[in-house]
């Protein structure tokens, strides 16, 4: 608090008072104002940080299966190759035996 000059009359002193009071809610309320703020930025950036890790749990998840897929994908196109292969030999097979 501001000392309170000795000049004044005992009416501009107690203004002054009161005027100090005002200040010193002002200022705690700002203060808590503050608070609270840097109180929701922090929640925010931690919702923030446990959204990013589950969209990257997603993003390995998608991943994941989208690899699967794909590994399934190739036994397909194996397993269908493989039967072209087995089919070629047949029809090969037959075609040798009615030239001969």
């Amino acid at each position: 608090m501001m000392a309170i000059p000795e000049a004044m009359s005992d009416d501009m002193r107690e203004q002054f008072k009161r005027n100090q009071d005002r200040l010193e809610k002002l200022y705690e309320a700002r203060s808590e104002q503050f608070r609270i703020a840097a109180e929701r930025v922090h929640q925010a950036q931690k919702h923030n940080q446990m959204k990013n890790l589950l969209v990257g749990e997603k993003k390995k998840t998608n991943v994941r299966q989208e690899l699967e897929q794909s590994r399934q994908r190739t036994k397909t196109l194996e397993d269908q190759i493989e039967i072209l292969g087995t089919n070629i030999e047949r029809d090969m097979e037959e075609m040798m035996k009615k030239l001969n």
